[in-house]
């Protein structure tokens, strides 16, 4: 029982590593290029591209923090993805 418990939980945190890793992939190969500082709109572009290709909220809001992007796009961008 408990191995089971252990086992989804360990799973459940490389899944969003490998989907963070693949999210990477796809904006490499479709050439996304990082958003410069306060642009909102290439912020956007990425994220709905992200979304389109499935993958989750939680990976795409990883990568926009990681790059810098501010919190009121982040906060723009989240209440969108609560209204769909």
């Amino acid at each position: 029982m408990h191995g089971e418990v252990i086992e989804k939980a360990v799973s459940s945190v490389y899944d969003d590593v490998k989907e963070e890793s693949l999210a990477r992939d796809y904006i490499r190969r479709k050439r996304l290029p990082k958003p410069k500082d306060g642009d909102r709109k290439q912020a956007a572009r990425i994220f709905r591209n992200l979304m389109r290709a499935g993958f989750g909220s939680k990976t795409i809001f990883t990568i926009l923090k990681k790059w810098d992007v501010d919190e009121e796009t982040l906060t723009a961008l989240e209440s969108e993805t609560s209204e769909a």
